[in-house]
């Protein structure tokens, strides 16, 4: 097809999928920095992890379009050592540092993640848990297919689109829970009408 169909192709760098999923992030990140910005008329005790994610998922989008956790992985594979059993899984050893990272990120947010609604507590839990299981958790189990036939293969193909979709599913769902919770945090319209009279008088 003379090119076309890698132009919808979920594996592949530089597609209509990358950007989808670049321009999803970036919308994440404008959503986070809002929140953080309009927090601050209200002395929003938490406007240091909003800001935190808004600069986190600025860079998911970056690496999204840049490829960074692959040059990680190439990194790596160069500098660990030939092991004497098979670790199959670590076909793409970013994950490692993925891992590790998801950690430390869950200790960080975890005070703040537990002062959310119960709703919002939910969505953004269930986004997190299919984000990480297709970034993460698909890479390792389509790394068994590409270690035994690094040639192009359905199977594979059929597990990297399983990983790109689930991780575009969790931003979507993500952007929609920040909405959700910014617009439960904008006061009623007969609230503000008040307040704005009030301040007239």
């Amino acid at each position: 097809m003379h090119g076309l169909l890698d132009l919808f192709i979920f594996n592949l760098e530089h597609n209509l999928p990358t950007y989808f999923s670049v321009v999803n992030l970036l919308i994440s990140a404008a959503l986070l920095f809002s929140i953080f910005y309009t927090g601050k008329a209200r002395n929003d005790k938490d406007g240091k992890y909003w800001l935190f994610l808004s600069i986190f998922f600025l860079y998911l989008s970056i690496d999204e379009s840049s490829t960074i956790h692959e040059t990680i992985g190439k990194i790596l594979i160069a500098f660990l050592p030939r092991l004497p059993f098979d670790l199959t899984w670590l076909r793409f050893p970013w994950v490692i540092l993925g891992i590790a990272v998801g950690i430390i990120i869950i200790i960080f947010l975890w005070k703040f993640y537990l002062r959310f609604p119960r709703r919002h507590k939910l969505l953004f839990a269930l986004s997190a848990v299919i984000y990480t299981g297709g970034a993460i958790g698909m890479e390792i189990v389509s790394g068994f297919f590409f270690f035994d036939n690094p040639s192009f293969n359905v199977v594979y193909s059929l597990l990297t689109t399983v990983e790109e979709s689930m991780e575009m599913t969790a931003v979507i769902l993500f952007i929609y829970t920040l909405i959700d919770y910014d617009s439960a945090l904008q006061p009623e319209p007969e609230a503000a009408n008040a307040a704005i009279s009030t301040s007239e008088g």
